[in-house]
């Protein structure tokens, strides 16, 4: 869909890892409450609201201009979302960002967008946001993200990425719900077998009404080899 991908705009080099959806490395790990298993998965609770996601859709996208591209689509049950992107480089200087709006009548309004800057000497900062209005729920749903981070060649095999991000959500998987994460993460690149090492870690905190919900770590690592 057009909104697909909006709250992900990410210059650090570090998204394969970690980046505005921080339910990605551990969605299906359950919370213990009170030490007893249950049934609220860290993807019930985090979400970075990027639009209507993936879906069969009709879709147009205007010509770039000055950077600036304009996307509209119409998806099943009677969803619609429009989006706005732009990309730049000004002297060494990359910015990216996207903003967007989606709905389905009488279920859900929606407005998020996220924003990334890498500057010529490695250090990117990035930030997303976004909100929703659904009519079966008492509270607006919210989240906002900030990603910092660091690229240099320590070595001479490739490019290594580093970076520490943190999210705050209210209201997501139910009124009332209060959410926070952060996470440290590191991808090394091997020109040579055109491989990504990464390394992540990311703590996972859901403060839900009623509930006395542990708190999840989650460590992940691995290999992505591009053909």
């Amino acid at each position: 869909t057009a909104s697909n991908g909006t709250s992900e705009v990410d210059l650090s080099g570090t998204s394969l890892i970690g980046y505005s959806s921080v339910s990605d490395m551990a969605g299906g790990i359950l919370y213990r409450d009170d030490g007893e298993l249950s049934t609220i998965s860290v993807g019930d609770a985090f979400s970075n609201l990027d639009g209507l996601s993936r879906d069969d859709r009709i879709r147009y996208d205007t010509p770039s201009f000055a950077g600036f591209k304009l996307s509209g689509s119409l998806v099943a049950d009677e969803r619609a979302d429009v989006a706005l992107r732009y990309s730049r480089e000004f002297g060494g200087t990359e910015v990216a960002a996207a903003a967007a709006f989606s709905r389905k009548p009488d279920d859900f309004d929606r407005v998020n967008g996220s924003a990334s800057i890498l500057l010529a000497n490695g250090i990117s900062v990035t930030a997303a946001a976004g909100t929703e209005d659904v009519d079966a729920r008492d509270d607006d749903g919210m989240f906002y993200y900030g990603k910092l981070g660091y690229q240099s060649q320590f070595f001479s095999v490739g490019n290594t990425a580093l970076g520490i991000d943190y999210q705050y959500g209210e209201d997501i998987g139910a009124d009332g719900d209060e959410t926070s994460s952060f996470g440290v993460f590191a991808v090394q690149n091997i020109d040579d077998l055109a491989t990504e090492f990464y390394l992540g870690y990311r703590y996972y905190d859901l403060d839900r009404d009623n509930t006395d919900l542990d708190a999840i770590n989650a460590v992940l690592t691995g290999a992505r080899v591009k053909f």
